[in-house]
C-alpha cells in the first residue's frame, strides 16, 4: 500500500491519471489502516491539485478512522498530522505545519513513503527560521539509509533543502556537492523542476 499510496502522490499533477489511482486503490484496498494510508495520499494529492475543499474532507475523514486506530509507537506523527503539515506549508503556513506535527522535528518517521516527518519538520523549520534544528532534522534523513528505500522522494527532496541552508549560511562547497547529488537523483524528470532549476544555477 506505502508503494502504491506514494506512486498516487507522484501522479498528482495528471488530475485524471490520479483520479483512475484512486478509484482502484480504495477498491483494492480494505484494511483500516492501508485505508488510512490513502486517504492521507488523496488529501494531498488534492492539495497539489488545488482542491483544497476536498484535501480538508478526506482530512476529517481520516482523522475519524486514525482516532479509532492505535495510537503510533515512540510518539511518531499520525499519518493526517503529516499531511496536515503538508497542506501548511503548500498554503505558506509554516507555523500552522509545526503544529501539526507537534511543534518539532520528530527522530524517527512512521515511514509511510509518501511523506517524512523530519523534511515536513524541517520545511516548516526553515520558515520559522530555526535554521539549526531545521539542519539536523534534514541530516537525520538524509544519513538514514533505511530512508533511500522507505521515503526515496523525501530522501532526495533533503539534499536540495541541505543545499540551500549551506548557501545561506556562506558554504559554497558544501553547497555545491548536495545541490549535486541533488540534482543527479533527480535528472531529467518531472518532479521539483523549480528546485531542480534552481541547483541547475548554482552550479554553473
Amino acid at each position: 500500500v506505502y508503494g502504491d499510496a506514494l506512486r498516487l502522490g507522484l501522479a498528482a499533477p495528471d488530475t485524471e491519471r490520479a483520479s483512475r489511482q484512486n478509484d482502484r486503490l480504495m477498491a483494492r484496498y480494505r484494511a483500516p489502516h492501508h485505508r488510512l494510508v490513502l486517504l492521507g495520499a488523496r488529501a494531498l494529492v488534492a492539495t497539489q491539485q488545488g482542491r483544497s475543499d476536498d484535501a480538508n474532507r478526506l482530512l476529517r475523514d481520516a482523522e475519524q478512522l486514525e482516532r479509532r486506530g492505535p495510537t503510533p509507537p515512540g510518539g511518531r506523527p499520525r499519518v493526517t498530522g503529516q499531511v496536515r503539515a503538508a497542506v501548511a506549508l503548500a498554503a505558506g503556513e509554516p507555523e500552522t505545519a509545526l503544529r501539526a506535527l507537534g511543534g518539532r522535528a520528530p527522530q524517527r518517521d512512521p515511514g509511510t513513503g509518501l511523506l517524512d516527518s523530519r523534511l515536513l519538520a524541517a520545511r516548516a523549520l526553515i520558515g520559522v527560521g530555526r535554521l539549526a534544528e531545521a539542519r539536523r532534522a534534514l541530516l537525520s534523513l538524509e544519513q538514514d539509509a533505511g530512508a533511500r528505500l522507505a521515503a526515496p522522494v523525501p530522501f532526495v527532496r533533503s539534499l536540495y533543502y541541505l543545499g540551500a541552508l549551506a548557501r545561506g549560511a556562506g558554504d559554497a562547497e558544501r553547497a555545491r556537492s548536495y545541490f549535486r547529488r541533488f540534482v543527479d537523483s533527480w535528472g531529467n524528470g518531472s518532479l521539483d523542476r523549480d528546485q531542480v532549476q534552481d541547483a541547475e544555477a548554482f552550479l554553473r
